[in-house]
């Protein structure tokens, strides 16, 4: 599908950076092996998914100017935990999470303001559970593999992908957008 055919489709809205190689890869894996509705590819969250009010195109060329000041930046991931009233388990950011604090502030405002359900807290999410689910086995089965993973846990920020949701909820990349390796 095309951007200007889900220009009039899209449902929502949301600009993250994919997690690479072997780190991503493992992510993946772990995620997968958690019960719930697939959570597509692993992921850091900058702006959530929200309804937008102008074109992709314009929102992209938007995102891109805003982004024009932002340097590339690492994000070293931690430890896996929860969020006390959804229970979704998480992996959480140590370094990093300034600078997708800093990035989020920064576009949620003018075209992409959002009142969202929650306080932004940036991490990249492995399970939102279903009902009946033993959370706190799975938190400890997940943080057992974690902790075994012995290959780097930092990941270079340095592209996100502005995506939009469908009506029948897949996601598709409208635009990429690089972080500028010449800024500071």
């Amino acid at each position: 599908m095309s951007t200007t055919q889900l220009a009039g489709l899209a449902s929502a809205f949301a600009l993250v950076a994919y997690i690479p190689g072997v780190l991503g890869a493992f992510i993946d894996d772990l995620s997968a092996s958690l019960p719930g509705a697939s959570r597509g590819k692993s992921h850091l969250t900058l702006l959530p998914p929200r309804p937008l009010a102008v074109a992709p195109q314009a929102a992209g060329e938007l995102l891109s100017a805003a982004l024009s000041n932002f340097p590339p930046f690492e994000v070293g991931l931690t430890e896996i935990s929860r969020f006390p009233v959804t229970e979704v388990l998480y992996i959480a950011l140590g370094e990093g999470g300034d600078e997708a604090h800093r990035a989020h502030a920064t576009l949620n405002q003018g075209a992409f303001a959002y009142q969202e359900p929650f306080e932004y807290r940036p991490h990249v999410t492995l399970m939102v559970p279903q009902e009946k689910t033993d959370v706190d086995t799975l938190q400890r089965a997940a943080a057992r593999r974690w902790a075994g993973f012995k290959a780097s846990k930092r990941f270079l920020v340095d592209r996100l992908d502005f995506l939009g949701q469908e009506p029948g909820g897949a996601w598709e990349k409208l635009r990429q957008i690089r972080l500028d390796r010449g800024k500071s």
